[in-house]
C-alpha cells in the first residue's frame, strides 16, 4: 500500500477531510488513529486504519466507509445496506455502538472504505473473505448491537470473578 507520509499530521476535522480527500483522489492509502466510541469493540480509539478510494457501486453490506456526515464532520461507520436516493448509489451508515443510524447518505459523501486496521502492531486486511462475513453479521446484528455489549461485558465480569475465585 502506498503511502503520501509516515508521520504524524495533526488537524482537526475540516482539515482531516480535506486532507483525506486529497490523499485518496490520488490514489495513495489513508492510514489515520481513529478517534472516538461509536464503533467500539470493532474499531477502538487510537486504532489505526487504511482507508481506499473505492467506487461506491462497489461498497456492500458490512463495509466500513469514511464519510462526510451531515454536519460536515468525517466519520468512519459501518454500511448497513445500499440503496437509491433520486435515481443514485446511497447508504444507510450507522456506528456499531450507537443505537440509531445516521441516516441514508449519497455516494458522492463517501471518500473511501476501511481496508484494514492496526491494533497493538498486528495488521489486520479487513477484505478477506472471511473478514467480509464477519463485517456482514455485524451489520446483521447491528440493531442489537447496543443492546449485546453491556450485556456482554456484564457476562465477562462475572466469569472474570469466578475465575479468580476458582484459582
Amino acid at each position: 500500500m502506498p503511502h503520501l507520509a509516515q508521520r504524524s499530521i495533526e488537524c482537526d476535522n475540516a482539515e482531516f477531510g480535506a486532507l483525506a480527500q486529497a490523499v485518496l483522489d490520488r490514489g495513495l492509502t489513508l492510514r489515520f488513529r481513529a478517534k472516538g466510541t461509536s464503533m467500539h469493540p470493532f474499531v477502538r480509539s487510537h486504532d489505526i486504519l487504511h482507508v481506499r478510494a473505492v467506487v461506491p457501486e462497489k461498497l456492500g453490506t458490512g463495509d466500513l466507509v469514511l464519510f462526510k456526515a451531515a454536519d460536515s464532520k468525517v466519520v468512519v461507520h459501518r454500511v448497513l445496506r445500499r440503496t437509491k436516493l433520486e435515481n443514485k448509489t446511497a447508504f444507510l451508515v450507522k456506528g456499531d455502538r450507537v443505537e440509531h443510524a445516521d441516516g441514508i447518505i449519497t455516494a458522492e459523501r463517501v471518500l473511501g472504505q476501511v481496508i484494514a486496521r492496526e491494533r497493538g502492531g498486528v495488521l489486520i486486511d479487513l477484505t478477506t473473505p472471511i473478514r467480509r462475513l464477519v463485517r456482514m453479521a455485524i451489520a446483521w446484528l447491528s440493531p442489537a448491537w447496543p443492546v449485546m455489549l453491556p450485556v456482554a461485558g456484564r457476562l465477562r465480569a462475572i466469569m472474570s470473578r469466578r475465575d479468580r475465585s476458582d484459582g
